[in-house]
């Protein structure tokens, strides 16, 4: 007992304790969001922490160049450049530097803007006095350099292309070579080519992709008649076998997986009904129709694998290129004899809406080729001529070229 009383009571056990207390109860500077700044003594070399002050507001532009805190209300302190290494406003980290602008030298504060732990890569924000940014970065506590750079050409590019192109994704596919030296000096377009680059993962990599597509339905179609007398009649004709082919578009929207997807099918839906109104008149429905959808698709690109999931959704647009619908009556008269009664033709509606949700998997077969497989809901918003209406399922496959 004696030994495990003296090493509880031990200086440096204490000493560890109070260490493992301090960083739960107090958690580093960089991990609070509270308003921090460092101040420089120099008299005495060395820096003051201070925590939790107010600062009083000021546009980016001005906040460059001073830093007014209220100390004790009402009293009010301006700080510098020279004064200052670091505050934190707001969750932004600022630092101090020393920028040469139009041949000058000036002290100012500069916003981080960007921050890649991993590497320690940061990259800072300065608006010049026509209110134009300009981004510099560096690496650890090195020198601090411009983010644009003019190339042999006279091509504004971004300084940091060559470190992208020397990740090992980055020297093994084409593609991402072109999208990296595309790259703008900004922190948006370094961040997006960096989540490919540090993750390997080329299907962060937005690409505008066309194809063909086929496939077959399975509608049902359902009329509701109103005849002559104002009577209805409500008609489930049943499913019908729908064959379908076109091609399709789908733009990017970013990397995260979201994407503008749009068709363009062609298909036909032949229907023939005998004795559906009071009347018993014999029906045939034809239309010719192009489908054009515009869907939102979402694909889970953060998958790093061949089959990416997705789903989309969205209107569609059921123009009819050709079709009508015509109607007659055959019945016997008084004396028994069958009479036909002239054809009735009616056009159909031009432009019928409609709405279409799916689920799907692409499959990549190449790095520039994929097969898509999905499985489609989709029902008429408007019915057609005197009501009739498709809704149903179909099943997809395309094909990018």
């Amino acid at each position: 007992m004696d030994r495990v009383f003296a090493f509880l009571t031990s200086a440096g056990l204490r000493c560890f304790l109070g260490i493992c207390l301090t960083s739960m109860m107090c958690p580093p500077l960089f991990a609070q969001k509270k308003n921090a700044l460092l101040m420089r003594d120099t008299l005495t070399g060395k820096d003051t922490l201070l925590i939790g002050k107010q600062f009083i507001p000021a546009s980016p532009e001005k906040r460059q160049y001073l830093l007014e805190v209220e100390l004790t209300p009402p009293k009010k302190v301006t700080f510098t450049p020279k004064e200052i290494s670091f505050f934190r406003e707001d969750g932004t980290d600022y630092r101090s530097f020393t920028l040469r602008w139009e041949g000058k030298e000036q002290p100012v504060f500069l916003p981080r803007v960007f921050f890649q732990p991993e590497d320690r890569l940061a990259i800072y924000r300065f608006i010049d006095p026509q209110k134009q940014k300009h981004y510099y970065y560096r690496f650890a506590e090195g020198e601090l350099l411009p983010l644009a750079v003019t190339d042999s050409t006279g091509n504004v590019q971004s300084a940091l292309t060559d470190y992208l192109l020397k990740f090992p994704v980055a020297q093994s596919d084409k593609r991402l070579q072109r999208y990296i030296r595309r790259m703008k000096p900004t922190p948006t377009s370094y961040k997006r080519r960096h989540r490919i680059c540090s993750s390997g993962n080329l299907n962060y990599l937005p690409r505008f992709r066309w194809g063909v597509l086929a496939g077959i339905g399975f509608p049902s179609v359902e009329l509701t008649w109103d005849d002559d007398l104002g009577r209805i009649l409500s008609s489930d004709i049943g499913r019908q076998t729908q064959w379908y082919a076109g091609a399709f578009a789908n733009v990017p929207l970013g990397q995260r997986g979201f994407s503008v997807h749009t068709e363009v099918t062609f298909s036909k839906v032949s229907v023939s009904l005998r004795g559906v109104t009071y009347e018993g008149k014999d029906v045939a429905y034809n239309r010719t129709m192009l489908y054009i959808p515009f869907s939102f698709r979402y694909t889970l690109v953060p998958l790093h694998s061949n089959f990416l999931p997705y789903i989309q959704a969205g209107p569609v647009l059921n123009i009819a290129i050709a079709g009508d619908m015509k109607s007659h009556i055959d019945k016997p008269d008084e004396n028994g004899y069958i009479v036909y009664s002239p054809v009735e033709i009616e056009k159909l509606n031009r432009l019928v809406p409609a709405l279409s949700v799916a689920i799907g998997i692409e499959m990549k077969i190449q790095n520039n080729h994929s097969l898509f497989f999905d499985i489609r809901y989709l029902t008429d918003l408007k019915d057609d001529i005197h009501f009739f209406q498709t809704s149903g399922w179909y099943l997809t496959i395309s094909y990018n070229l």
